[in-house]
């Protein structure tokens, strides 16, 4: 009978482990790992609903002080000349495009000066516009062109959108003279969204959507839902306050990835309660985490083939002590007598397993002694990156291995301030989400280090016959990544980085020199207005500082 020996059974027993084993590793670390690029993702499409929300505040707090600097000038105090008024409102919207109509209205409401001469003479007194901005600032959430649609129409051919904008005008004894109204196109916000989504046209199927407040789209990249109400979970947490992500079923019956965030107004600004929309089809958002969790299934289907493997042939070994007990024993028993010599037996064997297993577990502690120390040894313990040890260590021996390299100097901008400012308690948490985010920005094989203080460096690998670019592109989002607010104890706080580069060997026979060659590079981004890259030439006499 085959399994009726005990190296058939062990071997047995050995596969059916290793398949176990492999399948409950897969289960496992599969499961967290994808859970982890899971929640990246979300997290990446929370950040773009954020941007885009900010900027949309930011644009609307820019026009908003516009019109209050025009209403309060001079020729806007007594309206005597509405001709010299019309000249100061079409040079307006000849500076800011997005300013589709400009017109100052008396105390009645009859519009004495327009841009273009659109609409002067009409009394527009039942307008909002009118009859908030008499009052003093007003601002209108978005809403389609009622008396301006035919006059100013959207060559793009969608419905004409505006947002109002509204101020009181003073004379100088304080009483009213009058209403400066604006109407603000809604191009513009299309034209941010644009700018948004330039930056991400590696991810498949993403749409930024923007709601108002009692949930009718405002921006979306299909017309028909263009006036649509949305009944989302994720509107819902928006407007409560919340910037997040889910998985929800959108009105055309699927399932999508929907970063959310409601936009908080900028400066004295307090916005319209805005709700911007991220959203990417399930499919193509979690696309990579199938392709892992493919890929952790074959490699546990090769480490369970690999171990059984082995323990076919550890089977062998573990035997033959027994065989050899056998073999005397039976000697003994066909010769009916004889001497027996010890192999061992079931004292001796767990004897022996006991010895082993000491042995074995004091290696592994031994080992992993050795391994945490020499953690720590090359581990800087606040940002817990690589440390200036380990960048020796990498200077000595990198060279050797012949590959091309970029060396990226990094240092922070404005960070003295933060400690001065804020304390280092402060400082140090700045560190650490810097440290972060330079590690979102590194590719698979790069190495990221703190040299020190506020200096960092990463080396990164360029396979390619292109290497400036990926370089510039990695030191772009660093530039990027860095300048976005740090949140702390709810106060923002604003550093920046600055990014010198160098390439090994083309800027250097050996790599302490390309390091030397991007620190000079660094030094020409910091002299050049900081925040920005600098890669290294030496023909530009870089050499000469």
């Amino acid at each position: 009978m085959p399994f009726r020996t005990l190296r058939s059974q062990i071997v047995c027993l050995l596969i059916l482990s290793s398949l176990l084993l492999a399948g409950a590793l897969a289960v496992v670390i599969g499961g967290r790992v994808s859970e982890g690029v899971k929640i990246q993702i979300g997290t990446a499409l929370t950040e773009r609903a954020l941007e885009l929300a900010e900027n949309l505040d930011r644009e609307m707090a820019v026009r908003i002080q516009e019109v209050q600097l025009l209403a309060g000038l001079d020729v806007m105090r007594t309206i005597a000349d509405p001709s010299a008024v019309r000249r100061y409102i079409d040079g307006l919207q000849d500076s800011i495009p997005v300013f589709s109509w400009v017109g100052i209205l008396d105390p009645s409401g009859i519009v004495l000066a327009a841009t273009d001469g659109v609409l002067e003479g009409a009394n527009i007194a039942q307008r909002p516009v009118f009859q908030e901005g008499i009052k003093g600032m007003f601002i209108g959430d978005v809403h389609d062109a009622v008396l301006l649609a035919k006059l100013i129409p959207d060559p793009s051919g969608e419905p004409v959108k505006f947002v109002d904008i509204a101020a009181r005008l003073s004379g100088r004894d304080g009483g009213t003279v009058g209403v400066i109204a604006a109407h603000l196109s809604w191009a513009w916000a299309r034209q941010i969204e644009t700018s948004v989504m330039t930056r991400l046209r590696d991810r498949a199927g993403l749409g930024l959507y923007v709601v108002s407040t009692d949930r009718t789209v405002l921006l979306a990249p299909e017309r028909e839902l263009h006036g649509s109400r949305l009944g989302l979970q994720a509107v819902t947490r928006a407007q409560e306050g919340h910037a997040g992500w889910t998985v929800e079923t959108w009105p055309d019956g699927l399932e999508y990835v929907t970063g959310y965030a409601r936009g908080r107004g900028h400066g004295d600004y307090a916005g319209l309660g805005w709700v911007v929309l991220a959203r990417q089809p399930v499919s193509a958002a979690f696309a990579p985490v199938v392709v892992l969790l493919g890929d952790i299934a074959v490699i546990g289907l090769v480490f369970a083939i690999v171990a059984a493997l082995i323990g076919w042939m550890a089977a062998s070994t573990i035997v033959a002590p027994l065989r050899r007990i056998a073999t005397e024993a039976d000697a003994i028993r066909r010769n009916r007598g004889g001497r027996f010599t010890a192999v061992g037996g079931p004292r001796e064997i767990r004897l022996v397993s006991e010895a082993i297993e000491d042995l074995v577990d004091t290696v592994f502690e031994k080992d992993e002694a050795l391994a945490e120390l020499e953690g720590r040894a090359y581990r800087d313990p606040l940002t817990g990156l690589a440390n200036r040890a380990a960048l020796d260590r990498f200077l000595t021996t990198g060279e050797a291995n012949g590959r091309p390299y970029a060396f990226a100097c990094i240092d922070l901008d404005g960070f003295k301030g933060v400690n001065d400012n804020h304390g280092h308690a402060a400082g140090d948490h700045v560190l650490r989400e810097v440290a972060a985010r330079l590690e979102r920005c590194m590719r698979g094989g790069d190495l990221l280090i703190r040299q020190g203080g506020d200096e960092f460096v990463a080396i990164l690998q360029m396979p390619g016959a292109d290497r400036e670019g990926p370089a510039r592109r990695v030191g772009g989002r660093i530039v990027d990544e860095i300048g976005q607010p740090i949140t702390i104890d709810g106060r923002e706080i604003k550093v920046g980085a600055s990014v010198g580069l160098a390439f090994f060997p083309r800027d250097g026979s050996d790599l302490p020199d390309v390091l030397r060659c991007a620190d000079i590079a660094l030094y020409r981004a910091k002299q050049g207005g900081r925040r920005r890259v600098e890669v290294f030439d030496d023909a530009a006499g870089y050499g000469d500082d």
